[in-house]
């Protein structure tokens, strides 16, 4: 396994924007990380990345992480960040790697947008609550939950929403998907299951996936359906199709929660107490990707306006995408100084 300070990282020459946000990181905020190629599977194909690095969690070689080495996540990324909290930290962890992949690997990596999540929001409770403007109206929330799973399609893997915040009167609920670099992989086409219109298994999907609804959101695109498993978006222009994809998922979830189909336990009190569910997505903002953030804010807004107008549900989706900047000034003395340093330093 080779050992790599921050200063020595190099990058695929195809991939200049991950080169940027490697490049955003204030290093020097944090204490002596060392680094390693992340390893990356992808159907039968696996190698170590050229493009994306790893966190090294004691001498363990990033292709063998797994949820059985938490402790030792905990212990080194609350040594590199200086977290106040080990004990929260280390309980709001293994939330966050609750899911249903190899989420303790990928939470290891420098950008993951779950450990963004995580290390911004971990700390939030009754005595470190954080305020967020919600529809012109400030909320304090007090409890936070990582990975939520929701039902999206009977039978199948739920939805994970990667933050769900809960107001102090329990009477609001804000579940948001965490983007940190997504947003910069562009794409002209996704392929998307054909159980999404499954009308008893996912009674909304089919509502959702329509041509007209998606030309709405997309503009100019081709809307293929294959009888067998899945059905393909095509647009004429490069867009972070994935993200919105991710956010109908979400939004079916939310929808089931606030109708009471429950995935686990903890989602009963959450739904039966709840007077208002909202669903958005917190966007981390690079001062030099302001292009890419402007595109996916734009598709984004077009995804929440077709949802908010024609589903008259109790979930309401979020007309703006929240920013990590923003949501850090607003709430700076509840985030840790050498997590604040090392993500927004040079942003702000």
């Amino acid at each position: 396994m080779e050992k790599i300070e921050p200063k020595n990282i190099s990058f695929d020459v195809k991939h200049e924007e991950l080169r940027k946000v490697y490049g955003n990181f204030n290093w020097n905020a944090i204490n002596n990380p060392l680094l390693q190629k992340t390893w990356w599977q992808h159907g039968d194909q696996s190698k170590y990345s050229d493009n994306s690095y790893s966190f090294i969690i004691k001498d363990i070689d990033n292709k063998d992480i797994s949820k059985k080495h938490i402790d030792s996540i905990k212990d080194v990324l609350t040594d590199i960040f200086g977290l106040s909290e080990k004990t929260i930290f280390g309980d709001k962890l293994k939330e966050a790697c609750s899911g249903n992949g190899d989420e303790a690997r990928k939470i290891t990596t420098v950008h993951s947008s779950s450990l963004c999540a995580l290390l911004f929001f971990y700390k939030v409770s009754e005595s470190n609550p954080i305020i967020l403007d919600i529809n012109n109206e400030k909320i304090k929330f007090t409890n936070v939950f990582f990975e939520f799973k929701n039902v999206c399609i009977e039978g199948r893997n739920p939805s994970n929403i990667d933050i769900l915040l809960v107001s102090k009167d329990t009477k609001t609920v804000l579940m948001l998907e965490s983007k940190f670099a997504e947003y910069l992989s562009l794409s002209k086409a996704l392929k998307i299951s054909n159980a999404y219109w499954d009308i008893e298994k996912c009674p909304i999907g089919n509502r959702i996936y329509t041509q007209e609804n998606i030309k709405k959101i997309f503009g100019d695109i081709s809307f293929l359906k294959n009888p067998n498993k899945e059905f393909s978006i095509k647009t004429n222009s490069y867009a972070y199709i994935d993200g919105i994809k991710q956010m109908i998922s979400h939004f079916i979830g939310a929808v089931n929660l606030s109708n009471h189909k429950y995935y686990d336990k903890r989602s009963v009190k959450i739904a039966q107490n709840s007077e208002h569910i909202y669903l958005g997505t917190i966007l981390f903002d690079f001062p030099n990707e302001s292009d890419a953030l402007n595109k996916y804010e734009e598709l984004y807004s077009r995804f929440c306006n077709v949802i908010n107008s024609e589903f008259k549900e109790k979930v309401k989706l979020l007309a703006k995408p929240l920013h990590y900047s923003e949501y850090a000034k607003q709430n700076k003395n509840d985030i840790d100084l050498q997590v604040y340093q090392f993500y927004l330093s040079r942003t702000n």
